[in-house]
């Protein structure tokens, strides 16, 4: 089973419904999102991947797809993790 190294430095089981709930939040169609999270699961595999890196993979995924809801997710990832 693949997991995701967090960027507090925890391990967490990969989630493709996270991918799927992140990419609507970001505007995409349901159809987009879940292309987009069988798409990076495939290219995780059975890994440990950083948080950094899936995030840069699920953002070129979506790019493919919706410009602007990728976009809106580079916005996102921005604000969220400038804070700390």
């Amino acid at each position: 089973m693949a997991k995701v190294r967090k960027r507090n430095g925890k391990l967490q089981l990969f989630d493709k419904s996270k991918i799927v709930k992140a990419c609507k939040k970001s505007g995409a169609s349901i159809k987009s999102a879940i292309m987009v999270a069988e798409e990076v699961a495939k290219k995780v595999g059975n890994t440990t991947i950083r948080a950094e890196r899936l995030s840069k993979m699920v953002i070129g995924s979506l790019r493919k797809r919706n410009k602007r809801a990728a976009q809106s997710f580079v916005a996102f990832v921005k604000r969220k993790y400038s804070k700390k």
